[in-house]
């Protein structure tokens, strides 16, 4: 039986990104998705954008809100997920076009896997380079396990939007992003591999994260933050 996926998108001021990472998602070879793309309280026309794609494709869900910050946003989308597992793709990367059908061959013979780590590029101005992410081994017992392998071997990638969650697991254990901390990844991630008791890495790289964008959230807090040091 084929698993739904759930991609919840947070979306913040990215229309020169959007499109790009939208239409790598409706253009998926698995079809079987939904996709929630929540603006968060947008300035620009972001939300204009999304509303575009909602009209053309029926598996996209729009949702817009008040501006919360990236922790309420994916935990906005967590709660309006459907689908038996949940990932995250955030509005300024993108990823490949066969990514879900290649988690949906993973699922076909393990559905009950907690999570699923997805291989990855960095890339900026156009230059890619690839994250190592299991040096070699592919399934754990537990996420601690592979925690362990990963700072052994240098190869651990704190992103949540690398990763795909079995949506049952994160309501089981009660895992949602934490607010008003910086680097809110980092936190729900060990969280989650602590949880977990079943996890599978897919080497191959089907994330593009977008690298050091000025503009981006977590450049904004450290440029925030170097100011106060000052």
């Amino acid at each position: 039986m084929e698993q739904k996926v759930s991609i919840v998108v947070p979306v913040y001021n990215v229309e020169k990104y959007l499109k790009r990472c939208v239409n790598s998602l409706i253009g998926q070879s698995y079809s079987n998705l939904e996709i929630l793309l929540v603006d968060d309280g947008s300035k620009d026309s972001s939300l204009s954008i999304c509303k575009e794609y909602e009209l053309k494709d029926s598996r996209i869900r729009v949702f817009h809100k008040e501006n919360e910050g990236l922790g309420l946003t994916r935990n906005y989308g967590i709660e309006r997920a459907t689908g038996e597992y949940i990932t995250f793709v955030d509005s300024d990367d993108y990823i490949s076009l066969n990514t879900c059908e290649e988690i949906e061959a993973v699922l076909s013979y393990n559905n009950e896997v907690d999570i699923i780590v997805l291989g990855r590029y960095r890339f900026a101005d156009e230059v890619y380079m690839q994250d190592p992410i299991s040096k070699g081994k592919t399934c754990f017992e537990t996420g601690e396990s592979y925690l362990l392998h990963c700072v052994k071997n240098e190869c651990f990638t704190a992103s949540s939007c690398n990763k795909v969650f079995n949506r049952s697991f994160l309501e089981k254990n009660e895992l949602r992003f934490d607010t008003g901390v910086l680097y809110e990844d980092l936190l729900f991630v060990f969280k989650a591999l602590i949880c977990s008791s079943s996890l599978i890495v897919m080497d191959s790289p089907y994330y593009y994260y977008r690298w050091n964008r000025k503009d981006s959230i977590i450049n904004t807090c450290l440029l925030y933050t170097s100011d106060a040091a000052d």
